[in-house]
């Protein structure tokens, strides 16, 4: 309304102003999801900037909307071209060695000060760095998305290097908390791994989330994001991650952080899922949040969503076929036809483990290697930004692998299956809560496969004892029908029948009605 009592020449006579009001409405705009009432408001702005710092709350809210319509290589762009006027660029060229170079010059910077001492840092004074820093925040989440996953890493490394020299500002705690999931995830991208170092990578994301109390609460929230969306599981249980995820959203929205809001939201389900709660009632908060992602334009979030929705619907008998993730939204070989790399790898994960509960060993392990090429050739070895869908890709991949072993001397099923023990065993003593009795169920197993039914017994008690008394009803499940099929084979059907008792009840708990059904 208040534009709306302007005309064009109050660009000239009340520039300030009008070029205040351009903004803001350009900014309720995005928040309100019109992309299309947007547009002229910033191209008016930019069109009528006098200077280029007059021009950088324009590209901020360009910027985000980009990311959040799914078009992170044109956000990029325009990010590299802002930071270039600061004095910030990057190599024309890079490979795994450049990371490599940044990662140990990095780590020179950091090593005279310990992780605790970060927090006795100075703020940032010089304000032509901190804007960099604000511009080099949006650089590395719209770059992950793009799968350039090399300049992501250039870009957590550039932002700690310039906390640790010119001080800390807004931007920093997120920096850290990056830094923090680079060192858990142990590289950037294929042909760039570094030793995975969990330890300290938590380390430094809990300095980074203790550092984000002394700034906007809007900082809070983007590290909170990073943090229990990618290193918390690996100390904490996966079920104390899911609150802190829900309360960001709220913040995010009550902040009109949108797309920080629809992250925090996708991330909550996610694990919700993983962790074994009730499908029925995921499934109607899921429902709710894909309509508002729809409704705010959060597109890019929400091609994801729909992905965990329709594993839902498979479970819960609402699909065609349930051992196939197809649906209205979701199609693999749609997704892939349309070169959409991410989502084809982050259905396949989800398949795998479809495949797997439904019996179908051989289309698990098939989906695993669609996985693995598609990500080695089209997403350079992306590594997922929820590294727990790898863990749990790596646990069905081990079970489909040690299913068929049982009927099969092929030494790859062998080296597979002793992979996904040998991480799940790194994984179990970081976090045991979350790992243990995955790697009970992976151990009985592999002794049922070797003939070792002692090994086998104990177990398969343990992995299911273990799974329901922390929580994750799911996969306790899993395990109980692994040990209805162990004593049905060995001729023991009184224990089987105890343990396909118990593994319709727990299914039923979950709410997988398809597969109590089966």
């Amino acid at each position: 309304a208040g534009r709306g009592l302007l005309d064009e020449d109050d660009w000239t006579r009340n520039y300030d102003l009008m070029h205040d009001l351009t903004n803001s409405c350009a900014e309720m705009e995005y928040t309100a999801g019109d992309i299309a009432s947007m547009k002229p408001l910033l191209n008016d702005s930019l069109g009528h900037s006098i200077s280029f710092d007059d021009k950088i709350r324009c590209y901020i809210t360009l910027i985000s909307s980009l990311s959040a319509n799914d078009k992170p290589k044109d956000a990029v762009k325009i990010i590299l071209e802002v930071l270039e006027r600061f004095g910030v660029t990057f190599p024309s060229t890079v490979d795994p060695a450049t990371v490599l170079d940044g990662l140990q010059e990095t780590q020179k910077v950091l090593e005279d000060t310990p992780i605790d001492s970060l927090k006795s840092l100075p703020e940032m004074k010089d304000k032509q760095k901190a804007l960099a820093m604000r511009f080099l925040n949006k650089l590395h989440v719209s770059s992950y998305m793009a799968s350039m996953h090399i300049l992501t890493a250039l870009t957590i490394f550039r932002m700690v290097r310039l906390s640790m020299v010119y001080g800390l500002c807004g931007e920093s705690p997120s920096a850290f908390v990056w830094y923090g999931y680079f060192l858990c995830s142990g590289g950037a991208s294929k042909g760039c791994v570094v030793h995975h170092d969990i330890e300290e990578g938590y380390r430094y994301g809990k300095a980074g989330m203790a550092l984000a109390k002394r700034f906007d609460p809007r900082q809070s929230i983007r590290a909170s994001v990073i943090f229990y969306g990618s290193i918390a599981f690996y100390k904490e249980p996966l079920q104390a991650v899911i609150e802190p995820l829900e309360a960001a959203y709220e913040a995010s929205m009550m902040a009109g952080d949108l797309y920080s809001a629809a992250f925090c939201s996708f991330l909550a389900f996610q694990y919700s899922l993983f962790c074994g709660k009730n499908l029925e009632d995921l499934l109607r908060k899921m429902t709710r949040s894909i309509e508002s992602l729809g409704e705010h334009k959060q597109t890019a979030i929400l091609a994801h969503q729909v992905i965990d929705e329709q594993c839902v619907l498979n479970l819960t008998g609402r699909s065609d076929d349930p051992t196939k993730l197809k649906g209205e939204y979701v199609d693999i070989d749609v997704l892939e036809a349309k070169r959409l790399w991410r989502l084809v790898s982050l259905a396949c994960s989800y398949q795998v483990g479809i495949s797997y509960l439904y019996g179908k060993y051989e289309m698990a392990l098939q989906y695993a290697e669609k996985k693995k090429d598609t990500d080695e050739k089209h997403l350079h070895g992306f590594r997922e930004f929820s590294r727990w869908v790898r863990c749990a890709y790596v646990f069905y991949d081990g079970l489909a692998s040690l299913a068929l072993s049982r009927t099969s001397l092929d030494p790859k099923l062998t080296q597979r299956s002793q992979d996904a023990i040998d991480s799940m065993k790194t994984w179990a003593k970081l976090a045991p809560w979350n790992f243990e009795h995955k790697l009970e169920l992976l151990l009985a197993e592999q002794a049922f496969a070797a003939g070792n039914y002692d090994a086998a017994f104990r177990s398969y008690g343990n992995g299911v004892n273990l799974a329901e008394k922390r929580g994750f009803v799911n996969e306790a499940a899993v395990a109980a029908e692994c040990a209805f099929i162990f004593f049905k084979e060995r001729g023991d059907y009184g224990l089987a029948e105890v343990y396909r008792s118990r593994a319709v009840e727990l299914y039923g708990k979950w709410g997988a009605t398809a597969k109590v059904t089966r």
